[in-house]
């Protein structure tokens, strides 16, 4: 049974108010509180119909018990993953925790979006 249904479905309210295709969090503390997921590597991406949390091989097992209701990414590569899922999903704007992701990481998903010639909009919120 999905634990958190009710900030899953306003996370999608959202998402859909703001026009976004979907939306990226970073933050270790609300990937937890919007999936139950303690591990301490991994991000979400959630969309108007999907959840998603992405983690790596250490923790793949403790996700899939702790965030029923998400579909389970293994991270090979730390930001590939990213251009490949918002390719899969035809996303074309996403919304991020600006008040989280490093400049680092936010370059590092320009560079593979560009690599992938993707036409993908990132958006800050906070």
């Amino acid at each position: 049974m999905f634990k958190f249904p009710d900030t899953i479905n306003k996370l999608r309210k959202s998402i859909s108010n703001s026009g976004f295709d979907g939306f990226l969090v970073t933050n270790d503390y609300n990937r937890r509180y919007i999936s139950g997921f303690s591990g301490s590597a991994g991000y979400l991406l959630l969309t108007k119909e999907d959840s998603f949390l992405v983690t790596d091989f250490r923790y793949i097992e403790q996700a899939s018990i702790e965030a029923p209701g998400f579909e389970i990414i293994r991270m090979n590569h730390h930001i590939k993953w990213f251009t490949d899922l918002v390719r899969r999903l035809n996303c074309k704007s996403i919304g991020f925790e600006s008040d989280d992701l490093t400049v680092n990481s936010f370059t590092k998903i320009k560079e593979e979006i560009l690599l992938g010639k993707l036409q993908i909009t990132l958006e800050p919120t906070t």
